[in-house]
């Protein structure tokens, strides 16, 4: 059984960040993602684990990067 994945706008939009953003994680691997021919795609329980990870860490922004 194929579970149902999730677009980069439905991550952007649940992670309340910009499109840009999560492909610009996709393509570091920082966020567990899959390539179908040119889409880009996510499984739910992968991003859950993700964010489960990401819990508690301290938040030390790059001021060389833009905001989300």
């Amino acid at each position: 059984m194929i579970n149902q994945f999730l677009t980069v706008k439905e991550i952007a939009k649940a992670l309340q960040v910009s499109e840009v953003f999560v492909y610009k994680l996709a393509r570091q691997g920082k966020i567990p993602s899959y390539h179908l021919e040119k889409c880009l795609r996510f499984d739910p329980s992968e991003i859950h684990a993700w964010i489960e990870t990401k819990r508690g860490l301290k938040w030390n922004r790059d001021k060389r990067e833009k905001p989300c």
